[in-house]
């Protein structure tokens, strides 16, 4: 009998799963032990199912808590089998994350019925139960694209060989089927991202196939993904133009998503002339002032942007930064244009324009007269606008920069760009607030995104060490843990500082995450998965340690799984090596 929990475990396989809790499993625990990891994943109420489970012998790894495939299912889904067979002949946990990863088939829902209830609301139970499962199922894609990242090989890329991505259940023990279709909360269009995702992980599987499908592509999600997939890896350089004109042609919103970021992510930093063209059809700002107006949806506008940046990644191309930088603080208008969704557009924006000055920040020959790192401050803190306002029916914004629009770009390109400079002014703007009215007037998001730019601009300071956590902290936000909210303070207060402590430290944890990245550095190990315990223990304790309880604020609930991810980044190629 093998015994499914061990007294050991190895620290980097905990590190590189704790955004995938049930990964976590796979690891042996002796019973005893199981409950620090039961409350690390945030899953009390699978206590009792580990006390069976202890009980359980088999000459493999039996079922895993809350399995919802079947054992004798042998679908090779994830593609792996022959490469396991080589590289762990006597080790079955990969065997296991290839099953847990499989999503081709309806998972098991079961729910006691209580007492008074009658069978509608009992079903509408189950309902609600599916669909917080499903959004465990549409993220096995990422999952499953990392563990089978360039493992097959294959001549020919076939769209059809992506995976199932089944979101109904079944309940036993007749098996009956469940689905959400009659579920009133489900969002419209739910799947459509994670089947878009599911094509993703099934191409990134693929090691450089001698030919590309030029037919036998629907306009669905999943096989647009696919498309994206073979960008990511290089291989849409082999697709023909007059291939990519029938793609595009269709005008199917997400196939034209994955050929403009998939064609830029394979020519990155070529700045290439034909891709150039291809993106400026759908980019009205590179278009000749008597251009015909096309109707292109923002969402593919705000992926061509992105893809503008990847095409000209650190080249310092005067025109795409003028233009870039134009673009994360447009206004509103003329009339009811870019009066929807203007955050994702000016956070692409400022993305594309670190990736063009990517590094060049002491030398931004021929832009000194735009101005430039002037006017990213400008969008960061706020200030008098420089551009006229537009007549917008829509949204009317005086003459004041929107921070809370051009903010997020403005403050991840000044990171990229002067990334690894050591420039003290950039960092001195980057800098957490450090007074209460301060931390009371920047959003925590942006306080997080700004600890992350600072520390992208003082790289060669980041030490993993949580002393150096600890010096992130402003002096109004250096107290102890136990203390962390003082009883003094009123209630909106104590949630300021319990917010902009949370998001100074997720910032901080992010950095580090991403210096000591693949490094195997055990002190930077150490550091990020004692914040993760940091964090769990003042979620825990919250309504403790808040005057007046104040659990109903998020944000002890967040910046655990930010800081958990720090972890995975940091030693993820330790766990797969």
């Amino acid at each position: 009998m093998l015994p499914f929990f061990s007294l050991r475990l190895e620290l980097q396989h905990i590190a590189s799963t704790l955004t995938h809790p049930p990964l976590l499993l796979l690891c042996h625990y002796s019973c005893k032990d199981v409950m620090p990891l039961i409350r690390l994943i945030g899953r009390p109420d699978l206590c009792r199912q580990v006390m069976e489970m202890n009980t359980v012998t088999s000459t493999s790894f039996p079922r895993m808590l809350g399995d919802d495939s079947d054992c004798e299912d042998e679908t090779d889904e994830c593609g792996l089998t022959e490469t396991l067979e080589v590289l762990f002949p006597d080790d079955q946990r990969i065997n296991e994350v290839r099953r847990l990863l499989q999503s081709h088939q309806p998972v098991r829902v079961f729910l006691p019925q209580t007492a008074g209830s009658s069978h509608h609301e009992h079903m509408e139970e189950y309902e609600q139960k599916l669909f917080q499962i499903s959004q465990r199922t549409m993220a096995l894609p990422v999952g499953r694209g990392m563990i089978t990242l360039l493992t097959v090989s294959h001549s020919v890329a076939d769209v059809n060989n992506i995976p199932i991505l089944c979101l109904t259940g079944r309940i036993p023990p007749n098996n009956t089927a469940i689905t959400l279709a009659n579920y009133e909360d489900k969002p419209p269009n739910m799947d459509v991202w994670p089947q878009f995702h599911n094509g993703v992980a099934a191409s990134l599987q693929l090691i450089r196939p001698d030919h590309l499908p030029s037919t036998g592509f629907s306009v669905n999600p999943g096989q647009a993904g696919f498309l994206l997939g073979l960008g990511l890896t290089g291989n849409l350089r082999k697709l023909a133009a007059y291939t990519i004109h029938a793609h595009l042609s269709r005008h199917h919103e997400y196939t034209t998503i994955a050929l403009l970021l998939g064609l830029s992510a394979g020519r990155i930093g070529s700045s290439d002339t034909l891709i150039t063209r291809v993106l400026s059809v759908h980019l009205a700002p590179l278009l000749p002032a008597s251009a015909t107006e096309l109707d292109i949806p923002h969402s593919v506008q705000v992926a061509a942007i992105m893809a503008i940046g990847l095409l000209y990644q650190g080249t310092g191309q005067r025109h795409m930064s003028e233009v870039l930088l134009r673009e994360i603080g447009r206004r509103p208008g003329p009339e009811m244009d870019n009066c929807t969704n203007r955050e994702s557009y000016s956070l692409a924006a400022g993305i594309a324009l670190g990736c063009v000055l990517l590094r060049r920040g002491p030398r931004l020959r021929g832009l000194d007269d735009l101005n430039l790192t002037s006017r990213l401050h400008l969008f960061v803190v706020g200030g008098s606008q420089l551009v006229p306002p537009n007549v917008c029916y829509q949204i009317k914004e005086g003459d004041t920069v929107n921070t809370n629009i051009s903010g997020p770009g403005a403050t991840l390109a000044l990171g990229l760009i002067y990334w690894s400079t050591g420039s003290q002014e950039v960092a001195e703007w980057l800098a957490p607030p450090d007074t209460m009215a301060n931390l009371d007037s920047v959003q925590p998001d942006f306080i997080t995104l700004r600890c992350i730019a600072r520390w992208l601009v003082l790289w060669d300071e980041i030490l993993p060490s949580e002393e150096w956590i600890n010096a992130n902290l402003p002096e109004v936000l250096t107290i102890k843990d136990d203390e962390m909210i003082p009883t003094s303070l009123d209630n909106s207060d104590a949630v300021t500082m319990g917010q902009a402590y949370c998001a100074i430290v997720t910032g901080a944890c992010y950095a580090l995450g991403l210096k000591f990245a693949g490094t195997k550095n055990k002190a930077a190990y150490h550091t990020l998965l004692s914040l993760v315990h940091r964090f769990l223990k003042l979620r825990e304790s919250s309504g403790r340690l808040c005057k007046g309880g104040l659990r109903q604020y998020s944000h002890h609930e967040l910046h655990p799984h930010p800081c958990a991810t720090s972890v995975s980044v940091q030693t993820f190629y330790s766990a797969v090596q």
